[in-house]
């Protein structure tokens, strides 16, 4: 039996402010050769979000990665520019550490979502998140 190892490639590593660190990164295997896209939230070298698999709506590795922030840098959306094609969408509170996809299940992800786009017009509109129950 050959093992299959997963290819790991950087996408994007994102300061969010002054201690915090997104790192953005997909992997692939010959048995999953769509991307499986991942996020990590470091303060100070500390790892407060750990590796978390994000649900991707496509099979091509993301493109553009852009960041918007609201509420004086507190919310904070990472998202994929070709969105609607193949992308991803990840939305994080800088105060309280929650995140989306995350630890929670993202019950509520259209309130920050809504003062996100208030602040950032050009988000797209997003009706409905996939979320990964592994």
């Amino acid at each position: 039996m050959i093992a299959l190892i997963p290819v790991r490639t950087s996408i994007e590593e994102i300061k969010l402010n002054d201690k915090q660190i997104m790192k953005i990164w997909y992997e692939t295997d010959l048995q999953h050769p769509c991307p499986n896209i991942h996020y990590e939230i470091t303060r100070a070298k500390e790892v407060i979000v750990p590796a978390t698999r994000v649900v991707v709506w496509g099979c091509k590795p993301p493109h553009d990665v852009q960041v918007a922030f609201a509420q004086d840098g507190t919310l904070v959306c990472v998202y994929d520019s070709e969105l609607w094609d193949h992308g991803f969408l990840i939305l994080y509170n800088t105060q309280t550490g929650e995140a989306c996809p995350g630890a929670s299940r993202c019950e509520d992800w259209k309130i920050p979502y809504a003062q996100l786009r208030a602040e950032n017009p050009s988000l797209p509109e997003v009706i409905e998140l996939m979320i990964d129950d592994e």
